[in-house]
């Protein structure tokens, strides 16, 4: 049996980065589970790769440290939209 098909890919991308951000466990089976390349979404797959980069360093993946990241590893990026409670 199959699911419905997904309408709109971008916010069902949104509430998995918004559902990741919320608990350590999360970011660490969706980190395990999701490959960049399957987010369809730039900002979305750019929040994974901040993840990613911190988990790998120990850290603790939160709005702040991937805010940081994102800062740290592009600069020309003012702000990334992305409405995590949409």
């Amino acid at each position: 049996m199959t699911g419905a098909p997904v309408t709109n890919l971008t916010k069902v991308e949104r509430e998995v980065i918004g559902c990741i951000m919320g608990s350590e466990r999360a970011v660490s089976e969706a980190l395990e589970m999701l490959r960049d390349d399957d987010l369809q979404t730039g900002a979305c797959r750019l929040i994974l790769q901040a993840a990613r980069a911190i988990s790998a360093r120990g850290h603790q993946v939160d709005l702040m440290s991937v805010t940081a990241w994102l800062k740290e590893n592009h600069p020309k990026i003012e702000k990334i939209e992305v409405n995590l409670a949409a």
